[in-house]
């Protein structure tokens, strides 16, 4: 009786995990919820638990973890430590947001991927190590994590270095993270710098920063909110201006646009410079005009 029991729970635990599966692969275990991956394995999609300490599971309901994603932890207020397992390769966009209490976390030597803002507004992060098989990172993975003061990177690290406290990719050349807690009035952009990533500079506390020749794009929202800066310098080369690039930089008084550009993002400059200075007849000409914006030629 025991036996025939038992047979029917496990049936009736696959039918249910079955069904699951049919419909679009979501279950759950415990406090996770997870999706399955077309290799079988596990993304977790949710968590709905209140620690304050997780270790996260290399396993859910038997099936290896293998990636976090988007917006799976996003604002869990109460998480203050994290530890990623080993076998996880991916964290998804937003993955932690808005986590306003996690001070720590611990990153397998498994993670290949960290997507766009990963980490953004966890307001009281103070150190996180990059390992060293990292080999793609989104938009800026630390978007005001204002408390900041240890980006870990080995230096032997083949994608990702740390320059006076900046984080760049080395591969593509791209600048991703400048941390709020940096000290400092002026910010010279190191030569051979191709790209200022998206929301790279956010909510920094500089003042001026000169961009050296090279740079080709500034991404969208990569000094937005930088509400003490008043003097940038683009160079002649630069060809595209992310979304909401400079907007909320009240303090801005001019900006001037090279003859290069060719593309400028929505509300680029919107509550930011009070006035841009444009090449007579450049594409940037065109758009101040088309867009009733105020601007003088040089």
């Amino acid at each position: 009786m025991k036996k025939l029991l038992a047979l029917t729970l496990a049936l009736l635990l696959t039918c249910a995990f079955a069904f699951a599966a049919a419909e679009g692969g979501r279950s759950t275990c415990g406090d996770f919820t997870y999706i399955l991956l077309p290799d079988g394995t596990a993304c977790i999609a949710d968590y709905t638990g209140e620690a304050a300490e997780l270790v996260i599971p290399a396993e859910l309901d038997g099936v290896p973890v293998t990636a976090i994603g988007a917006y799976a932890f996003s604002a869990c207020r109460s998480l203050q430590r994290v530890v990623v397992p080993e076998g996880v390769t991916s964290l998804g966009a937003s993955a932690f947001c808005s986590c306003a209490g996690l001070q720590s976390v611990v990153l397998p030597e498994s993670l290949t991927t960290i997507g766009d803002i990963a980490f953004c507004w966890c307001t009281a992060l103070t150190e996180v190590n990059i390992p060293l098989g990292v080999t793609e990172v989104g938009a800026n993975p630390f978007y005001h994590c204002r408390l900041l003061v240890d980006m870990g990177v080995p230096e032997e690290h083949p994608m990702l270095a740390v320059v006076d406290g900046v984080l760049f990719d080395r591969v593509s050349m791209r600048l991703i993270t400048y941390p709020e807690t940096r000290e400092a009035d002026h910010y010279d952009v190191p030569a051979g710098t191709l790209a200022i990533g998206d929301c790279a500079f956010y909510k920094c506390t500089l003042t001026s920063i000169t961009i050296p020749e090279g740079v080709a794009s500034i991404g969208s929202e990569a000094f937005a909110e930088c509400r003490g800066l008043t003097a940038v310098t683009l160079p002649e080369g630069v060809v595209s201006i992310g979304e909401k690039a400079f907007s909320a930089c009240r303090k801005l008084e001019i900006l001037t646009l090279p003859a290069s550009l060719e593309a400028i993002g929505e509300d680029a400059f919107t509550k930011g410079p009070k006035t841009l200075v444009v090449v007579s007849g450049s594409w940037a000409e065109s758009y101040c005009i088309a867009r009733e914006l105020p601007y003088t030629l040089k």
